[in-house]
């Protein structure tokens, strides 16, 4: 398997050369990266890449297990924020370079994310948002608007994309917005009579995580990447700079809880070490020295607690769950792209407080109050496998309290999230409603964790007070689609090189600077942070 497209291929050469001239000890490593999940890889890819020289990565479990394993596979460009959609659009540059080394062995697709409203303002909203980002980008991010029945419109390739739609750049970009039902319904036929516009982002799609993973787990071995099952436990320092990285075996706690007690069993020596641990980021955080600073203006305007004398940086895990729902009637096309509701609503509407009591008794009070509640936008899906759809709506489990650390095997409610979802979807793709009385094959829900800072922005790059520690994290509902990028980005933190223009939008160092309040609330305001 090629590893890298020829534009990465000289720091590949450097990377070979080092790892030929160096010598292996087994109590030192040049730079240790603590999580096997995708962006744990991607970070230990990169800094072998760049030649770091012995890059070792410390897992309680084989690579890609956990959260990674359970992703919704997708990929997009489209953001409201120009320093996340430059995040992303590097991203995507990486994977379209692994599609076209490995013969798109990892099912890259090009269909698109489109998003649906039935209301006037909220189309006007979104397609300032869009006017927005190709005045900033015209040549990266076209827009272009389609009104009428008969629109002209460029419809991409539905499968995986080929070699030759690869080596012309990877098919359609940018943003077509389609005004009035007639425009969206010629494109989307699926979606009901009430929809009044539509926005397709068009360098977006989905890949398969399975193969995605394995390929840049292949590449970061055959760079001589090493990756040791473990639990970190501590993180030494000398003269205020990472020294040393203690870890345990793992076999004792069975991976399933984070940092168990018990002592450290090995230990590397290193100047570098990456805090990768996707949901246990906070908890192998509070291994290090010092305190986090936030000044008090950005703590007011993201809504959280200064961290005080610890470790604690502003991060939340919440539950994220997914239902592979079998579409035996063919309600959605088997083309279709992601398909998104941008409006809010109400899942069971009940028309007085007997039918409310009647939900109470059936699902409980909680469960009662959420269905016949406003249930916020962002309900979708996505064709899966030959007939199915993954179906998600972050709404059901969101709120859920998940202790710290968290529960590495979650459990979702399996029961009612898979009629949720339905009720959601029908709203605007009419033909589900059918499902929601009579689903068919019984849905099957899992998933695992979003780690998310209160703005949705990562943390990526150089821990302050923390000399040779960085944070590769914080990558809330956009790992699989960001972890190529977010990886070389701290890999060229950490090794010093030139960083990208985007970088200080995502650095740790953000939250001392009381000027990032007000870029907290523009993010806000832009849709907190994502679209």
């Amino acid at each position: 398997m090629a590893l890298a497209s020829a534009w990465i291929r000289a720091p590949l050469r450097r990377g070979r050369r080092h790892l030929q001239r160096r010598r292996l000890h087994t109590s030192h490593a040049d730079a240790v990266v603590c999580g096997g999940g995708i962006a744990g890889c991607a970070a230990a890819y990169h800094l072998a890449l760049r030649g770091a020289g012995r890059v070792v990565v410390v897992s309680a479990h084989a690579p890609l297990t956990l959260t990674s394993a359970m992703s919704t596979e997708c990929y997009r460009d489209f953001w409201p924020s120009p320093e996340m959609a430059g995040l992303m659009g590097r991203s995507i540059d990486l994977m379209e370079g692994l599609a076209r080394d490995t013969d798109n062995a990892i099912g890259m697709t090009r269909r698109g994310y489109a998003y649906f409203t039935k209301d006037a303002a909220t189309l006007a909203k979104v397609e300032a948002t869009c006017a927005a980002l190709a005045a900033a980008d015209a040549a990266g991010m076209p827009y272009r608007r389609h009104e009428g029945a008969a629109p002209a419109y460029e419809f991409g390739d539905a499968g995986p994309l080929s070699a030759a739609v690869l080596a012309a750049g990877g098919g359609p970009r940018g943003l077509d917005v389609l005004v009035g039902n007639a425009a969206v319904r010629r494109a989307f036929p699926a979606v009901g009579g009430d929809v009044v516009g539509a926005v397709h982002a068009r360098r977006a799609g989905w890949v398969s995580a399975q193969q995605y993973g394995a390929a840049l787990v292949a590449a970061a071995r055959e760079l001589g990447v090493e990756f040791a099952t473990g639990e970190v436990r501590a993180v030494d320092f000398e003269g205020g700079r990472v020294a040393a990285v203690r870890y345990a075996d793992a076999g004792a706690a069975h991976g399933d809880a984070a940092l168990p007690g018990g002592a450290p069993t090995h230990a590397l020596e290193t100047p570098r070490f990456v805090n990768a641990a996707g949901p246990c980021l906070n908890a192998v955080h509070g291994l290090l020295p010092g305190r986090d600073a936030m000044a008090p203006e950005v703590a007011r305007a993201l809504g959280v607690d200064a961290p005080g004398d610890a470790r604690r940086l502003p991060l939340r895990n919440h539950l994220h769950a997914k239902v592979i729902f079998r579409d035996a009637a063919g309600a959605v096309p088997r083309d279709a792209p992601m398909m998104i509701s941008l409006d809010p609503q109400t899942i069971w509407p009940v028309d007085d407080d007997d039918e409310r009591a009647a939900l109470a008794e059936a699902f409980g009070e909680a469960a009662a109050a959420k269905l016949a509640g406003t249930a916020g936008p962002g309900v979708h899906l996505r064709p899966y496998a030959h007939d199915a759809l993954l179906l998600l709506w972050e709404h059901w489990h969101g709120d859920w309290a998940v202790a710290e650390p968290p529960d590495l095997h979650p459990a979702f409610d399996a029961d009612l999230f898979p009629e949720v979802c339905l009720r959601g979807l029908a709203s605007f793709i009419p033909a589900l409603g059918a499902a929601v009385d009579d689903p068919g094959d019984r849905p099957v829900v899992d998933g695992g964790y979003y780690t998310e800072t209160p703005e949705l922005v990562p943390l990526l790059g150089p821990v302050p007070g923390a000399r040779g520690a960085f944070l590769c994290g914080g990558l809330a509902g956009y790992g699989l689609m960001a972890a190529h990028a977010a990886g070389e980005l701290v890999a060229a933190h950490a090794l010093g090189d030139e960083l990208p223009w985007y970088a200080p939008a995502m650095a740790p160092a953000r939250y001392a600077d009381p000027a990032y309040a007000d870029t907290v609330r523009r993010i806000a305001e832009a849709g907190d942070g994502g679209i």
